[in-house]
């Protein structure tokens, strides 16, 4: 069982029915970004580092959004196309693609809600967190 699909960043394959994972292919100077832990294989040439996307934002995406405070980096400095391959950090967890491109609309206004540890990873650099509080909240971020 695959599904695949292309972005202007390189294009990305999902493999496997009960343990998936994500096979992104990536021209050179294009990256992905990933959650901690998701790098199951990566080809030579493909530069590994760790990042914040800024500290204001690392911290509401860790506090408030119980995501990671740092995100992995994967850069291909390679002259072809190389490939990195990632998976979910929970067994039996599903990749499902969704495209950021903002067609996306939800019914409360825009964006997206997802549940703390959801996110696996971005082809490029178009990903921005951010944190909403909820109008009957009476505690919290």
């Amino acid at each position: 069982l695959s599904s695949e699909g292309s972005t202007e960043s390189g294009n990305w394959k999902i493999v496997g029915s009960e343990s998936q994972v994500l096979v992104v292919s990536l021209p050179p100077g294009q990256e992905v970004l990933c959650a901690p832990g998701s790098m199951l294989h990566t080809h030579d040439g493909v530069e590994a580092d760790a990042e914040l996307g800024g500290c204001c934002d690392a911290l509401q995406r860790a506090v408030c959004g119980g995501q990671d405070f740092f995100r992995g980096k994967y850069v291909n400095n390679a002259k072809e196309t190389k490939s990195i391959t990632l998976t979910c950090r929970y067994p039996g967890g599903k990749i499902i693609p969704i495209e950021l491109d903002g067609s996306y609309q939800s019914t409360n206004g825009g964006g997206m809600v997802l549940k703390k540890g959801a996110w696996t990873a971005s082809i490029g650099r178009s990903i921005e967190f951010g944190v909403r509080v909820a109008n009957n909240l009476t505690g919290g971020c």
